[in-house]
């Protein structure tokens, strides 16, 4: 299964799912993010409901792999993805052989492809979700994100607060 078909599957299934589309609706209409904004905000905040857990710990996420209808090669890919993703703030280190590092960690990702409509160039940054491709775990793929460049001095200062203070990334 190519791994843009696997995660609108995730998407389309809990598009059908009412608990999902409420707390998605409430937080688009808090935030006033239109539906339509297909690069930006909406893209993160759709997959921010799909991967943070709520109030009992349990993630929508969860939800599908226990009620979807799955094969066990995708259940695999699911349960590894659950397992392995992370969201975090990626400066892209090679464009033509796709290589990505976290500024908060410095660790670096050979990338199979950038899943984005934007073009991205060495010393961009990404918000991005990342999940291994496979088992292997030597290439990620981006599930869900937003590409966006910055002057070099913001991403350095942005770098250099991380590692003073050690905030987590959802502490930004």
């Amino acid at each position: 299964m190519k791994q843009i078909a696997a995660y609108n599957r995730i998407i389309d299934f809990l598009m059908r799912q009412s608990f999902f589309i409420d707390a998605l609706h409430k937080t688009l209409v808090e935030l006033k993010v239109s539906k339509d904004d297909k690069i930006g905000a909406y893209v993160v905040l759709l997959d921010a409901h799909i991967f943070e857990p709520d109030k009992k710990g349990m993630t929508p996420f969860d939800y599908f792999l226990e009620n979807a209808k799955l094969t066990s090669d995708q259940e695999k890919i699911y349960k590894l993805w659950r397992e392995n993703t992370f969201f975090s703030l990626f400066e892209v280190v090679d464009a033509k052989r796709p290589q990505i590092a976290d500024i908060v960690s410095n660790k670096s990702y050979k990338i199979d492809s950038f899943i984005t409509n934007v073009k991205v160039k060495p010393g961009d940054l990404i918000t991005a979700r990342i999940a291994p491709k496979d088992e292997k775990k030597d290439a990620w793929i981006i599930l869900a994100g937003n590409a966006t460049s910055y002057p070099k001095e913001a991403i350095e200062i942005l770098k250099r607060e991380l590692t003073r203070d050690s905030y987590g990334i959802n502490e930004l």
